[in-house]
């Protein structure tokens, strides 16, 4: 017992200071305390952003046994239920969930918890950008090659919506030049118990293909069938 005050003490000190300072606070079954940014949970795995690291902590989701966030969160759960709020804990391994008004939304166990995405306010916190390109030469053939990708997924409390676009261009002495360009859109709107709409479209533009343009347009209805920390 004269071990679990103290720390129970230094973890409520801390939260109180990530107030000002934006972090949230993990308290680990071991008892050691990690403070940071938490970027993700999924799979089991969870990660954090610390000052302390070059490179992000994972973190056994299962070994949390205290949980305090500043950040808001979207949240899912076993049952198919998300659940939008910051995160605190009362207890070892619980966890209440508080919308933006301050109003608690759930009390759920730990093991209850599959996945986290942060989902703050603004536009710029709820982008999530990737760019990648390559250029390569072959001297033998005289072949030049230029690859370009690009995805872009933005989430809103009920949607989220995807974008990826990748381009290649290819040279060399005796041979056609090659075109290739492709796009994607998915859409996904969710729904209670965890079921969602996709609306989804799908471009192509290939030159070794003899393909100006294809389009595909398509519509998809789920659901998470499965939803564990290890499987979502």
């Amino acid at each position: 017992m004269s071990r679990i005050i103290p720390i129970s003490l230094l973890l409520l000190i801390i939260a109180i200071t990530a107030s000002h300072a934006q972090t949230d606070t993990l308290l680990l079954d071991t008892n050691t305390i990690i403070v940071g940014e938490v970027k993700s949970m999924s799979r089991g795995v969870l990660t954090i952003e610390t000052n302390y690291s070059d490179s992000d902590f994972t973190i056994e989701w299962l070994e949390i046994k205290k949980i305090y966030t500043q950040s808001v969160f979207l949240t899912s759960l076993t049952d198919g239920t998300r659940v939008i709020g910051s995160l605190s804990s009362n207890e070892d391994n619980s966890i209440t969930i508080t919308n933006r008004e301050g109003a608690a939304e759930a009390e759920v166990k730990i093991p209850e918890i599959v996945y986290l995405q942060p989902l703050n306010e603004g536009f710029w916190s709820r982008l999530d950008a990737a760019v990648d390109f390559g250029i390569s030469f072959t001297k033998a053939n005289n072949l030049k090659q230029f690859t370009f990708g690009t995805n872009l997924k933005y989430t809103e409390d009920k949607w989220s919506a995807l974008i990826n676009a990748n381009m290649l261009r290819s040279t060399q002495d005796n041979a056609e030049n090659i075109r290739r360009e492709d796009a994607s859109f998915v859409f996904k709107y969710f729904l209670p118990k965890d079921w969602y709409l996709s609306p989804q479209i799908s471009l192509l533009s290939n030159t070794e293909q003899l393909l100006d343009l294809r389009a595909i347009l398509s519509m998809a209805v789920g659901q998470y069938l499965i939803n564990t920390n290890k499987m979502y």
